[in-house]
């Protein structure tokens, strides 16, 4: 078994008070929400040990936040916009900031990125200093990797709408996704670890059937998302999993692995295999401004 669990922040992270600026751990920006990668438990577990009443923080996005999900989402538009090609493997995504600005747009973008395709960040240093943000597909044109997000992207609703019922609370909408990603997909090892290959993609598990811890993960949180129901999705370099607010609480669900339950009892009960690195929080999260449960 695989697995680990995370917090998710904004960018002043008032909730206990670090700066991200000034936190002593790498400060990442995923699905358009800033969030500490806490490899050390005290971001999560505060300062006592591990138990079942761990409290679990949570931040609803802001502003700065929802710019951010704009702009990556437009990096994965320009990937089919014809008139964004530099050549024949790059595009210029339109974005122009701080390198450290291009970087998290370049990051988020992929984890909003359905298709099977990888693609990788270049960029044009302007004479200001910021750098105009462009991305490079690997194998295929920038528009075969944006036919494949919106292939994706269509069966991904066609999935939804086969779980959606109008009497369904979003608890009974998260378990329902949960059962029947782990009654459809199967989970496979990497080539090289959970989270590189073409199985480590949502593409493989929603057009094959078949994907990694993180690809089924990505496939749950972009399926939460759609659904509406505020989730995220977490990682650390062994395996990647779900959390969704499900009837006034976060609930795990661990499709890969075939687990779901409560996020502090199963944090207890499996230590290190939760330990929380990097979290990606959907956007329907933002719909959340309760932090802690």
């Amino acid at each position: 078994m695989k697995n680990r669990f995370a917090v998710q922040l904004n960018a002043v992270m008032l909730v206990i008070g670090i700066n991200c600026m000034y936190s002593p751990y790498p400060c990442v920006i995923s699905a358009g929400i800033p969030a500490i990668a806490a490899e050390q438990s005290t971001l999560v577990r505060g300062v006592t040990e591990p138990s079942p009443d761990l409290e679990l923080y949570f931040i609803q996005a802001d502003a700065d936040a929802k710019a951010l999900r704009s702009a990556c989402i437009a990096c994965i538009n320009a990937l089919g916009n014809a008139d964004a090609a530099i050549s024949s493997d790059c595009v210029d995504t339109g974005f122009i900031g701080t390198y450290e600005e291009a970087r998290n747009v370049y990051e988020i973008s992929k984890d909003l990125y359905l298709g099977g395709a990888a693609y990788s960040m270049d960029y044009v240093r302007l004479t200001d200093g910021r750098v105009h943000l462009l991305l490079k597909t690997e194998g295929v044109t920038p528009e075969q990797a944006y036919e494949q997000h919106l292939e994706a992207k269509t069966r991904l609703r066609d999935i939804a709408d086969r779980i959606i019922k109008p009497d369904r609370t979003n608890g009974d909408l998260a378990a329902a996704i949960y059962h029947w990603v782990t009654s459809h997909i199967s989970y496979t090892s990497g080539a090289e670890s959970c989270s590189a290959g073409k199985n480590a993609t949502a593409y493989s598990a929603i057009m094959n059937g078949t994907a990694t811890c993180d690809g089924i993960s990505t496939m749950m949180l972009a399926l939460f998302d759609d659904c509406g129901i505020p989730a995220a999705k977490i990682q650390n370099g062994r395996h990647a999993y779900n959390i969704a607010w499900s009837n006034g609480q976060w609930i795990l669900y661990d499709a890969a692995s075939g687990i779901s339950g409560n996020p502090s009892e199963l944090m207890q009960r499996y230590g290190d295999c939760y330990t929380p690195e990097v979290i990606t929080l959907g956007f329907a999260a933002g719909n959340v401004s309760l932090c802690s449960q």
